[in-house]
């Protein structure tokens, strides 16, 4: 059994197989929705809307995690298959099944941010992605408002129009402004759960690196439209999100609705006040929002 680590502080995200190699491999996968069906194995896992095994054994049902909510222990036996499984959510939610056999492994006080592993006719292998030592964060602001990009005059940017791309602009362009700060392992893997869940693509890695350049290569499968900004203009990409605290101490955030685009005169301090700033350099395009910066939360805020 080889386990994947990557440490910061006292939390690790972690990579861990139990099972064998037999099946096919199926891609880990952020939990929504469990299910299981088991016999003297486990048969089949479901994961959202996606089975993986065979049809043998008694369903066990589903559980459907609530916002906020996700698996904080698992108890696995497993040798060439998966003999047994027994999930259990933060907020109390089980689901389980199979028979004794096999190595026993148990995790406990996790996050458990992704499953995938391998099945054909029984579920062969559980591929665990997991935070060890976690720690949530803190929600400290509702409904906040953001500037997540802008575009000086005479430049043009791009404006997608359907749901799924301006999900994926939007935490692309927030992720490129948490490049270069540094996270604790739990907030990093908080986002990879924000971000794969709300942008709805698969993510191989919780690193705020690979999460930017996946997101990159998803917006390069589509063409939007192209928008010219004026003389004496600026565009700016809002939205609005929730701002959390992490254990750590370091603010993040992520969106609760779509990206909005705008072209805004470079006088219209209105159009801006009462937002955070992400790319802390608004300002130089619009000098009037200079006497109207404070700092919030780590982000320039303007009054």
């Amino acid at each position: 059994m080889k386990t994947q680590t990557v440490k910061k502080g006292n939390s690790k995200i972690k990579v861990t197989p139990y099972g064998g190699g037999g099946g096919n491999e199926f891609p880990r996968q952020v939990i929504k929705e469990l299910g299981l069906q088991t016999g003297k194995y486990v048969d089949q896992i479901r994961i959202n809307d996606n089975r993986y095994g065979g049809r043998g054994g008694e369903d066990k049902g589903s559980i459907i995690l609530a916002e906020g909510d996700y698996i904080h222990k698992v108890e696995i036996n497993a040798n060439k298959y998966v003999d047994q499984v027994h999930f259990e959510t933060k907020a109390g939610l089980s689901i389980g099944g199979g028979r004794d056999g096999g190595y026993h492994h148990e995790l406990s006080n996790v996050r458990v941010l992704a499953i995938g592993g391998r099945a054909h006719k029984l579920l062969d292998k559980l591929d665990i992605m997991y935070i060890e030592n976690y720690v949530p964060s803190e929600l400290i602001q509702e409904h906040a408002g953001f500037i997540i990009a802008y575009d000086p005059p005479g430049t043009e940017f791009t404006e997608y129009t359907r749901t799924f791309y301006k999900q994926v602009d939007a935490y692309s362009k927030i992720t490129k402004s948490m490049i270069n700060q540094e996270y604790s392992v739990n907030v990093e893997g908080e986002y990879y759960v924000k971000v794969s869940a709300g942008a709805k693509i698969e993510i191989k890695s919780a690193k705020i690196e690979t999460i930017s350049n996946e997101l990159t290569q998803e917006l390069e499968h589509t063409e939007g439209r192209k928008v010219k900004v004026e003389a004496d203009h600026v565009g700016v990409s809002l939205i609005t999100g929730n701002i959390m605290k992490g254990a750590d101490g370091h603010h993040w955030m992520y969106p609760t609705n779509n990206i909005s685009y705008s072209i805004i005169r470079l006088d219209d301090v209105k159009a801006v006040a009462n937002h955070y700033d992400l790319t802390r350099q608004l300002s130089t395009q619009m000098p009037l929002l200079q006497d109207k910066m404070e700092d919030k939360y780590g982000y320039i805020y303007y009054e």
